[in-house]
């Protein structure tokens, strides 16, 4: 009852505001829309944000409460309330063209230290990405003093419901995509958000108990119905929070905020806000990702191009962990070439540690000269070799430590951030003598060692924490996060200098990936994934935010559990096809491929031979990493989970069973009307599965334990 009262109490509530605005079209200096989108400012200088759809409006952020806010030095929250608002021409931003948008002036009404500070708030639409408010805040009157008030900004504060957008939902209840993780392994591409639900959500490594992490400053929350994104726009890694928190009346409150120490305003009180982006959009994460990756690439940034090679699929020697030998990969280099699989990882175990490199001389006698030797066998066989490292780190046993301790990144306490799966500390990017090193190793690995590429792994590769080393002698310390991508910059600069067109992966291990390095390299991974939807999740992330041209390796294949819940960490997996369903690449760590009826031990890495034969026959026919993806279906409302890929015009689905599998009517969307269609599985041998037509009715009835892969072909 208490559930059916409060519903009726929003819905009149949405039909007064509805009511009130009704008419206010772009004259009105209060409201934004275009033909996706409707931002208005509330009396309580809040923001409320719509979604339009083909019946009306979809009401996402409530706007009722003030959307901008500073917080005083002693936590408390100081809203600021709009005293005008103004039309504007907004200039061109980068290859969007020019925009119209709202001018808001705001200032604090009850903070007497804060009372010559002012704040800009421009909101601007650009016809060229309809559904999307890209905004920025400037600020006013921030000098010295005004400054010992401020904790920190708070701006495009919103609180959103999914009952409205939902009826009969709870208010929290949405799907999350958060950009950041802290976390190996932990969902961040499809949260279930829940009524205590609260992420802080730093991009960067800035809480102490931050041992690993970073990510997107990107969050998107959506229903079966709609979905609302908030995310900042800048292409430098800057130290920022997203934080995402279920309110007690269960409302979901979203932000980006910025400590004091970080904002630096100019001499004369003036601070430079960041380009945030406001978006509505229907589905899920894939839609948004791809509108942000735009805007990203809007003005000068720009994703890596992608050699053909980054789309080879790869064997890994990690199947023998660190106590790898020589032999292992010498006795697999025949059944590696007979898969047709051209790269072959030297993987974690070659090394005495991190940081310069050492060989371990009971495997590399003769050092140098026997690594060389084994890169030299892999060539003689025809394949290409690549070489597992971590960039930017150092353990504490390495001679690199002893010899230049002051080049790791240090706290404010003076002490460095301490990782302690791989025992390392981090080298500060920002400081000119690491920059240097990590160009000579790379000429160390491709020149002499003649390795075709890397395979740069680790969760510590994603972020560096704010850098306080006094021998560096930054200006801020935020400078050692925004090189991270300088630092890959100068990797992947040496690196073509000596192989052009190399394959150069990187893995943040179990965590989502730091963007702004993604300029400056042409493979990513679904980076130890614990189950098959993950792998599928990722690929379907990755794929929105880079393009259909982006090389997505889905891991290695024993990571991908299928459905079966309880061995996500055992990495049992073969399901190829959660990889290959979607254009990703395909790979494995087998120690050995056995007969057919010979038992495959997992714990050994030990596949089948004829199975594995046939996935990579399937994977180096179809070529379905040339498809473009067709975002038609949402990820976490269309059950059975589908993706489709096409490739001209054949369509190939991949339909994914839930634990206990499926029995029932899958929609074939993307069929067109008035063309017959024949379905064959063809995973199976191109097994018939009957004609279909296409338009909304097309559908197939199946009955699948993991997976059942379509291709849609017109029927002339």
């Amino acid at each position: 009852m208490y559930r059916t009262v409060r519903n009726l109490a929003l819905a009149l509530m949405t039909l007064a505001l509805a009511a009130g605005c009704a008419g206010l079209g772009q004259k009105d200096k209060m409201t934004l829309e275009d033909g996706k989108i409707i931002l208005r400012v509330t009396p309580a200088s809040g923001l409320s944000i719509s979604l339009k759809t083909g019946t009306g409006e979809l009401q996402l952020a409530t706007g009722e409460q003030p959307a901008f806010e500073l917080v005083g030095a002693g936590g408390d929250t100081i809203p600021f309330r709009v005293t005008g608002s103004e039309r504007i021409e907004a200039p061109a931003e980068g290859n969007l063209g020019a925009g119209k948008g709202l001018r808001l002036s705001l200032a604090a009404q009850s903070a007497p230290a804060l009372s010559g500070v002012t704040l800009k708030a421009d909101l601007c639409l650009y016809e060229s990405i309809p559904g999307v408010v890209i905004g920025r805040v400037d600020g006013a009157g921030l000098g010295a003093e005004a400054l010992k008030a401020v904790g920190g900004t708070r701006f495009y504060a919103l609180t959103a419901r999914a009952d409205l957008a939902q009826p009969g939902a709870a208010p929290y209840d949405f799907h999350l995509f958060q950009g950041a993780g802290y976390q190996w392994g932990k969902w961040y591409t499809k949260i279930k958000l829940t009524a205590n639900y609260n992420a802080p959500n730093w991009t960067v490594c800035h809480l102490p108990e931050q041992q690993e992490g970073g990510g997107y400053p990107f969050n998107y929350l959506w229903t079966r119905n709609g979905g609302l994104a908030l995310a900042h726009i800048d292409t430098l890694q800057r130290v920022a929070a997203l934080p995402v928190k279920t309110l007690t009346d269960g409302e979901v409150a979203l932000a980006i905020e910025q400590p004091t120490e970080f904002l630096h305003p100019d001499e004369n009180g003036h601070l430079a806000g960041l380009p945030v982006m406001i978006g509505v959009f229907e589905g899920d994460y894939f839609a948004p990702l791809r509108a942000w990756g735009r805007l990203l690439q809007r003005d000068g940034f720009r994703f890596a191009e992608v050699p053909e090679a980054s789309y080879e699929p790869i064997w890994c020697s990690w199947g023998f962990g660190r106590d790898v030998l020589r032999d292992d990969i010498f006795r697999n280099l025949p059944v590696v070439k007979k898969l047709g699989i051209p790269w072959v990882v030297m993987d974690d175990g070659y090394q005495v540690s991190v940081g310069e490199w050492p060989l371990r001389k009971e495997k590399f006698p003769q050092g140098d000269a026997d690594m060389r030797a084994l890169v030299d066998s892999i060539h003689a066989a025809g394949l290409k070799a690549m070489l597992w490292w971590v960039p930017m780190n150092v353990q504490t046993t390495d001679p690199l430590m002893a010899a230049h301790p002051d080049w790791v990144v240090l706290d404010r306490q003076g002490q460095p951030k301490h990782e302690k799966y791989w025992d390392v500390s981090q080298l500060c990017p920002a400081y000119p003598p690491v920059i240097e090193q990590q160009r000579g190793l790379v000429r160390r690995f491709l020149k002499d060692w003649d390795y075709d590429g890397f395979k740069m792994d680790g969760g510590c590769l994603g972020m560096v924490p704010p850098c306080y080393n006094p021998a560096h002698h930054h200006q801020r310390p935020e400078e050692s996060c925004e090189a991270v991508a300088t630092l890959f910059r100068a990797i992947q600069e040496e690196a073509e200098s000596i192989k052009p067109g190399c394959v150069l992966e990187v893995c943040e291990c179990g965590l989502p990936h730091n963007p702004y390095k993604m300029a400056y390299y042409n493979q990513e991974v679904t980076a130890d994934p614990v189950s098959s939807d993950q792998v599928r999740a990722r690929i379907k992330g990755y794929r929105a935010l880079l393009g259909d041209r982006a090389a997505l390796f889905g891991d290695h294949v024993e990571l991908a559990t299928g459905p079966y819940r309880g061995q996500e960490v055992e990495e049992s997996g073969h399901d190829f096809a959660s990889t290959l369903a979607l254009g990703g690449v395909i790979g494995s760590k087998f120690t050995e491929l056995v007969p057919e009826g010979v038992k495959s031990d997992w714990r050994q890495y030990k596949g089948t031979r004829p199975y594995w034969e046939h996935w990579y026959s399937l994977y180096n026919n179809l070529q379905l990493y040339k498809a473009e993806y067709l975002n038609l279906y949402d990820i976490a409302n269309d059950l059975p989970e589908t993706h489709v890929v096409a490739r001209a015009d054949t369509l190939y689905y991949g339909i994914f069973a839930p634990a206990g599998g499926f029995s029932g009517s899958v929609q074939l969307h993307g069929l067109k009307a008035g063309m017959r269609y024949a379905l064959t599985d063809y995973a199976d041998d191109n097994r018939p599965l009957g004609e279909v037509a296409g338009g909304e009715a097309a559908a197939l009835e199946c009955k699948l334990e993991e997976h059942l892969l379509v291709r849609a072909v017109p029927i002339p």
